[in-house]
């Protein structure tokens, strides 16, 4: 893992003096800031919600694709496993090089 462990929150306490400002935060302290930008104000505080959730869903997708039904069989699943591959491949992004 190469990001900061989770859990991470959204807040609005503590931010900078910028409108719309929300602050993500874990235990360790600051994350990021998200401002709404060129985005409504009504999709700021769901993108700052969907970004503290990251860690969790990135733990969660692990899990699933180590857990996979298809137990990553190439004999009963010559074609691959669109579960697995889907999840590998967003793995990959979150992960980088």
């Amino acid at each position: 893992m190469r990001h900061t462990p989770g859990p991470w929150f959204a807040t609005t306490e503590n931010t900078l003096p910028s409108k719309g400002a929300i602050e993500i935060q874990s235990e360790y302290g600051s994350i990021a800031h998200v401002y709404g930008g060129e985005c409504p104000d009504d999709e700021t505080q769901p993108n700052a919600r969907l970004i503290a959730a990251a860690p969790e869903m990135a733990v969660e997708l692990r899990e699933r694709v180590a857990d996979c039904m298809c137990q990553h069989d190439s004999i009963r699943h010559p074609d691959g496993c669109n579960q697995c591959e889907n999840g590998r491949t967003l793995l990959a992004r979150i992960d980088g090089p």
